[in-house]
């Protein structure tokens, strides 16, 4: 019986029957594809290593770029150096072909570019794929970071209240720096508040008692042919270095280095009290050490009216030094970089009349006519103003590592531009030394680049420049007032201390016997440290300039010596 429900087998499709030209397809097509896939596998071994080979150069570079930058300018030193590092980490120089180059570089030889040339990389499974030879190069580059710039983003410095050097607009004593430059005569005493250039100590015939030598007097001045006259251990016979930056991009044309007052005159217009002989030195911007920078000039400037030497000048090439700008040097095609001006005094003819204090002021005027102010500082009234020079035709003239000053201070406070920390500092401490600060101001502060008080600790050191050890002195310091350290951060330091006679001083002990100052840390250099943020961007924007403010008591003028520095890896890598 047929059931029409039911569908006949030969309805269904049919089995599909193997063609016999099919057979070993996928063996085929295996042998086909296993050589790019050995190739591919071998190439991504292959790969694999050389990145890690290429790794392991760049910290080998680096390591060496670290290691040698530190013995510049002695590139030859820096090279020996470098490559003793890179062979330690497993690339010696000339050995199977590895080759380390080692160059000075940067705008101002200041950097060191480690390469390392490694032309037989190991290949594992790509050999059959590419016969000739695998090599991997690597470079890295180290860099002294640049010494902090010292009081002012200006192209010039230590003018004081001298009128005429700001745009008329913004000419007032508020923004007028406020301190003189300043340097003394290698035989005056080092309480006078030349920190390196003094060459003694205990200078005068009495010594201090409590509150004051006898009668109020000092006594006669001794120099060193005096056998209580003692030698300070902080001189230095270089003196001091201020820097003229030129940045990348100039296109002023020639720089005029110009000096103010620039010798010691016995009737100077500023603080100058004696006759001695300055020297400037010029030196030029192929070394990131200024004293190993080439020498461009020497002008030793003598002192005294009687040479005519002190005569104001009639012109910036010509006449005297006192009371007027004098050219010392003029840069005729500057390239970027630092030149130097190396200031310094002489001990020719050391009497006790070489004991004074020569302020003065240097700019630079770029083109050599016409003066034209400028700065670096986007946050200074001068930024932009008409007939200021703009930044990138700035040449920046600040302090390095010391600065002799003058504070002229006036008012009720006075406030100065002390230094420049930019964010390849941020997170380090910062490191301020005054020596012989504030005689007769009452407090002290620290402004950040916001303006606002910013936090330090402080402390006193050794009259050697040492720290002292168990609260004493290798030399018998006295123990100041106060003590020697803080003992939690402060925002405004008191100089007044201890108040007694009329009127009101500071007496306190001194260092040692034979000196006549009496206000709290004279003759002392007082060392303050502040902890900078991590974040300089967030904190404190493109502002960058610290500075100084001293609340006066009664309109004292100070003879000091200002350090800033940053504690911290002097060195870094360069990407």
């Amino acid at each position: 019986m047929n059931d029409p429900r039911r569908v006949p087998l030969c309805s269904w499709p049919p089995r599909r029957r193997r063609i016999r030209g099919e057979r070993g397809y996928v063996l085929a097509l295996t042998a086909l594809l296993i050589i790019p896939l050995l190739g591919v596998t071998g190439l991504a071994v292959d790969l694999g290593a050389w990145y890690a080979r290429a790794a392991q150069i760049q910290r080998a570079a680096d390591a060496a770029a670290l290691a040698g930058v530190v013995y510049l300018p002695d590139e030859s030193l820096a090279r020996l150096r470098a490559r003793e590092v890179a062979a330690q980490n497993g690339f010696p120089h000339g050995v199977n072909g590895i080759t380390v180059d080692v160059r000075r570089g940067g705008v101002q030889n200041n950097e060191l570019i480690v390469t390392i040339h490694d032309p037989k990389v190991s290949q594992y499974l790509t050999t059959p794929l590419r016969s000739n030879d695998v090599w991997v190069e690597r470079a890295a580059t180290a860099r002294y970071i640049d010494a902090v710039k010292m009081g002012s983003p200006r192209n010039f410095l230590g003018t004081g209240d001298l009128s005429g050097i700001l745009p008329s607009s913004i000419d007032t004593p508020a923004n007028r720096p406020g301190f003189w430059l300043a340097i003394s005569g290698q035989c005056s005493s080092k309480e006078n508040g030349d920190r390196i250039m003094a060459r003694t100590t205990r200078n005068y015939t009495q010594q201090t008692s409590n509150p004051r030598p006898v009668n109020g007097s000092a006594g006669s001045f001794r120099c060193a042919t005096n056998s209580i006259v003692q030698n300070n251990a902080e001189y230095d016979p270089r003196g001091y270095f201020y820097g003229i930056k030129v940045p990348v991009g100039y296109s002023g044309g020639s720089i005029a280095i110009e000096a103010y007052d620039a010798a010691a005159c016995s009737s100077s217009s500023i603080d100058s009290t004696a006759v001695f002989r300055t020297i400037y030195a010029i030196r030029s911007n192929d070394n990131p050490y200024p004293p190993d920078a080439t020498l461009l000039a020497t002008v030793p400037i003598a002192g005294g009216d009687s040479s005519g030497t002190c005569a104001t000048p009639t012109s910036l090439t010509s006449g005297g030094y006192r009371g007027g700008w004098r050219q010392l040097y003029n840069i005729a095609n500057p390239t970027p970089g630092t030149y130097y001006v190396q200031i310094f005094t002489d001990t020719a003819g050391d009497t006790n009349t070489r004991h004074g204090s020569n302020s003065f002021a240097l700019r630079a005027n770029v083109g050599g006519g016409a003066w034209e102010p400028c700065t670096g500082d986007p946050t200074d009234p001068v930024n932009g103003r008409p007939g200021t020079l703009s930044a990138t035709n700035c040449p920046n003239v600040f302090g390095i590592d010391n600065m002799g000053v003058y504070a002229n201070l006036s008012g009720t406070s006075a406030t100065f531009y002390l230094a420049q920390v930019e964010a390849e500092h941020q997170g380090k401490e910062l490191q301020i030394d005054l020596f012989d600060p504030g005689e007769g101001s009452r407090t002290l502060e620290v402004l950040d680049p916001n303006g606002n008080p910013a936090a330090f600790n402080w402390q006193v050191l050794c009259y050697d420049g040492t720290d002292p050890v168990g609260g004493s002195c290798p030399g018998g310091d006295a123990t100041p007032t106060g003590g020697w350290r803080s003992t939690v951060p402060t925002t405004a330091l008191d100089l007044w201390g201890n108040q007694a006679g009329s009127p009101p001083q500071s007496w306190n002990p001194q260092p040692g016997p034979y000196r006549v100052s009496t206000s709290k840390y004279s003759d002392r250099t007082l060392r303050l440290t502040v902890q900078l943020p991590s974040n300089f961007a967030a904190v404190y924007g493109s502002r960058t300039w610290w500075k100084i403010r001293y609340t006066v008591g009664d309109a004292p003028t100070d003879r000091t010596t200002w350090g800033v520095s940053i504690k911290g890896n002097p060195v870094r890598l360069v990407r």
